[in-house]
């Protein structure tokens, strides 16, 4: 699985650009033990998004204007 953290940042001419700012990878075992799973290392799709969506606040979501 891979996660790409961005940042939007303004221009001096205004306009607004994405930017990448880090890159994370890892493996079956290694989002088993961010969920903390210690029995399995066999996550479903569902669990992983409901533990991702869970810690997602508005101060990470885009919102255009």
């Amino acid at each position: 699985m891979h996660f790409h953290a961005y940042s939007l940042n303004q221009t001096e001419g205004g306009d607004f650009r994405l930017a990448l700012g880090r890159r994370f990878s890892t493996d079956s075992d290694g989002i088993a033990e961010c969920l903390g799973l210690k029995a399995s290392p066999k996550v479903e799709l569902k669990e992983i998004v409901e533990f991702l969506e869970a810690r997602v606040t508005d101060d990470t979501l885009l919102v255009l204007r």
